[in-house]
């Protein structure tokens, strides 16, 4: 997961203790995430009053920041920063059409599906949504399949670059090695098993929170 990465980085620029940083890490991502999803809502809604309505009720959705600040934070707070990011500036792109937007939202996009898989989902489903709601322009429908396209090229280069480094051996094994089974078995399980709060369900619950 990118988040790794990143919280490695501060360690390596910064000289602070690894620990210190893992523990702190995702209290503040935590917070920008709110920053920016009440920035998106302010962008979205006509009063501050709505914007600030609909900011605590995503504060509050268990999955958006509570198990955040846990001890997964560093990835889901990170993948939570750059989906909620993605969707701000994919909501300006199609209200707005500028070009220069295309850039920050496939950056954004590929980020949190780098970040981590739910975030992905999330940000993609997201998006559809967001479409469907909208009567595209031309032109802004081709700037989206442009910024499309330009997060599956990164994410394709990152994926290409972690196979040839490891092989593709570690990525199976942490996307199916929990239960044993059929990788078949584990995607239907997270989409229908009723007690297991999974990669599909988890994905539904934060479109629903926000």
């Amino acid at each position: 997961p990118g988040a790794f990465y990143i919280v490695g980085l501060l360690a390596v620029i910064t000289g602070a203790d690894l620990f210190d940083i893992f523990r702190w890490y995702p209290l503040v991502m935590s917070t920008a995430s709110i920053s920016v999803v009440y920035a998106f809502f302010n962008y979205y809604f006509d009063t501050r009053r709505l914007a600030l309505l609909a900011t605590g009720l995503f504060a509050i959705t268990p999955v958006s920041i509570i198990v955040s600040i846990g001890g997964t934070g560093v990835v889901r707070a990170t993948g939570t920063f750059f989906a909620v990011s993605a969707l701000y500036m994919t909501d300006r792109l199609i209200a707005e059409g500028k070009t220069w937007q295309v850039v920050p939202v496939s950056l954004l996009v590929a980020a949190a599906c780098l970040t981590q898989p739910q975030s992905g989902i999330f940000v993609v489903v997201s998006v559809i949504v967001f479409m469907l709601l909208r009567n595209l322009e031309p032109g802004t429908l081709l700037k989206m399949t442009i910024a499309t396209v330009i997060a599956l090229l990164i994410v394709s280069i990152w994926i290409g670059y972690v196979v040839q480094a490891h092989t593709f051996a570690p990525i199976w094994e942490a996307l199916f090695s929990q239960l044993g089974t059929d990788p078949l078995d584990k995607v239907l399980e997270t989409f229908f098993a009723p007690d297991n709060p999974g990669l599909a369900q988890e994905a539904i619950i934060r479109v629903l929170g926000t």
